[in-house]
């Protein structure tokens, strides 16, 4: 589990809503791009953002890149998704 808050705090204050989009869009890729350096094959990889008006680029661009994936932007879908990821990952690890 990866807990991070890059996407608060002083770098999105005082520069256009536009910049700050590009710079949430990169800050979550590179994350992203780190944790999949990491992961096993058979990984379930959940991705958590706060609720925000911005889709994130990097997160659809994940189905290229790991077999299973899911994003919440919710704590309860969070706790869904999880326990349904559990499930996908067990099954995948049981056929």
């Amino acid at each position: 589990m990866v807990n991070s808050d890059l996407l608060s705090g002083q770098d999105f204050t005082g520069i256009s809503e536009a910049e700050a989009a590009n710079n949430k869009e990169e800050k979550v890729k590179e994350q992203i791009d780190l944790v999949l350096k990491i992961l096993p094959p058979a990984t379930v990889l959940v991705v958590y953002v706060n609720p925000g008006k911005q889709r994130i680029k990097a997160i659809d661009d994940l189905a290229s890149q790991v077999e299973y994936y899911a994003s919440a932007n919710a704590p309860v879908t969070l706790m869904g998704i999880v326990t349904d990821s559990a499930y996908v990952a067990y099954g995948d690890k049981v056929i």
